[in-house]
């Protein structure tokens, strides 16, 4: 409901609420990435006559070689600090004096994050707060937003698929991530069907100046949320 009419957070919380469950890590990424293809994926459906996809798929193309360089990252450094490190940069980038990285040229800007997105998505598995800054963009109206987002967060999600299945063929505890609990898969990906439409209500009963105050706020707060993952993770 929340990523249906905000664009962000939903794939935030329900990643956090894996970790606290007790879900390893190795295993929650695959398997909130599986949830979230199909969130992603009906959202694009909701809205896709909204949708940019030239836009798109200057980021597919960008994001392409670097899950590889995101997996070697993974194995030297903490999932926290990665946390942490995110968090500071949307602060920075929203207290800046350019508030949004939405702001830089539409090739350039969906090109760093599809870098950003294929780097980092497989590190710390939830990765739409940061992405969410390229997205806000003065000319394009809510729906452009929350559509075009879902796209690319779609593909983000089916690389680390991918990448697990990769590295799996040669290490066993990927490999196993891979089906462990994938029972879960299921049931959470039908409920996301109807938060989707849900949010998708929401979305239609704001007006463009609600949005972007409703939007910025969740982004600060994630952000806050992620620099505070070391003492509440």
């Amino acid at each position: 409901m929340l990523s249906g009419f905000l664009g962000m957070a939903g794939g935030v919380l329900l990643f956090g609420v894996m970790l606290l469950t007790g879900m390893e890590p190795v295993v929650a990424i695959p398997v909130h990435a599986a949830v979230q293809i199909m969130s992603n994926g009906t959202r694009v459906f909701a809205l896709r006559q909204h949708v940019h996809w030239h836009r798109a798929r200057i980021f597919v193309v960008a994001s392409l070689p670097f899950p590889a360089l995101g997996l070697w990252i993974a194995g030297g450094l903490s999932a926290e600090a990665i946390k942490v490190s995110i968090g500071a940069m949307i602060l920075l980038m929203f207290l800046g004096p350019r508030r949004s990285l939405a702001e830089l040229p539409e090739r350039w800007a969906f090109g760093i994050a599809g870098v950003l997105s294929g780097t980092l998505g497989v590190v710390v598995g939830a990765f739409g707060p940061l992405l969410s800054l390229f997205f806000l963009r003065p000319d394009w109206g809510r729906h452009a937003i929350i559509s075009t987002q879902a796209v690319v967060q779609t593909w983000g999600h089916l690389q680390k698929l991918i990448a697990f299945a990769i590295v799996g063929l040669y290490d066993a505890r990927y490999r196993g991530a891979l089906f462990a609990d994938l029972w879960l898969v299921v049931p959470m990906a039908l409920v996301t069907i109807l938060g989707t439409y849900v949010g998708r209500y929401l979305l239609g009963r704001l007006s463009e100046k609600q949005f972007r105050v409703i939007y910025l706020g969740v982004l600060v707060l994630l952000a806050v949320r992620l620099l505070l993952a070391p003492l509440l993770d």
